[in-house]
C-alpha cells in the first residue's frame, strides 16, 4: 500500500494505491489530520483490489463503513481503477452514487481541472 499526499491551492488530496486494509484507513486519517485546516480535502482510493479485500482480514462492510465515515466528515472519496465486477457490486448496494468513480488515476487528476462542485455533487 502506498499513500501519497498532494497539496494544491486550497486542496489536499490523499491518494492510496494498492491493496487496502485497516491500517490504510488509519494512515489516511493521519494524513487528513496533518493537512492544513483551511483546505478542502479529498481521498482517492485505488479500486483495483477491492474484490481481494478479504485477504487483508478486512470485510467489505468495514471498508464501506470507512468510506461512509469519510463522507460524513465532508471529505469526498474518488474510487479509481475499479473493475467492472466491483462497479456492479457498488451499484447493487446502491453505493455508486455516494462515491465518484473514474476509470484511472489520470482521470482523477483531470477532475482537479474542473470547477469545484458542491459537496453533494462532488461525492457522486
Amino acid at each position: 500500500m502506498e499513500i501519497t499526499v498532494q497539496s494544491y491551492t486550497g486542496l489536499t488530496v490523499v491518494v492510496a494505491q494498492g491493496l487496502l486494509n485497516e491500517s490504510t484507513f488509519s494512515e489516511i486519517d493521519e494524513a487528513i489530520k496533518r493537512a492544513p485546516q483551511d483546505t478542502r480535502k479529498q481521498v482517492w482510493l485505488e479500486g483495483t483490489h477491492i474484490q481481494h479485500i478479504q485477504l487483508t482480514q478486512t470485510c467489505l462492510c468495514t471498508f464501506i463503513d470507512k468510506l461512509l465515515m469519510l463522507r460524513k466528515q465532508g471529505i469526498p472519496v474518488v474510487l479509481f481503477g475499479a473493475r467492472e465486477s466491483t462497479q456492479r457490486m457498488l451499484k447493487l448496494l446502491q453505493l455508486d452514487k455516494l462515491f465518484r468513480q473514474v476509470p484511472t488515476l489520470e482521470d482523477a487528476y483531470l477532475l482537479l481541472n474542473k470547477q469545484p462542485e458542491s459537496t453533494e455533487a462532488a461525492v457522486r
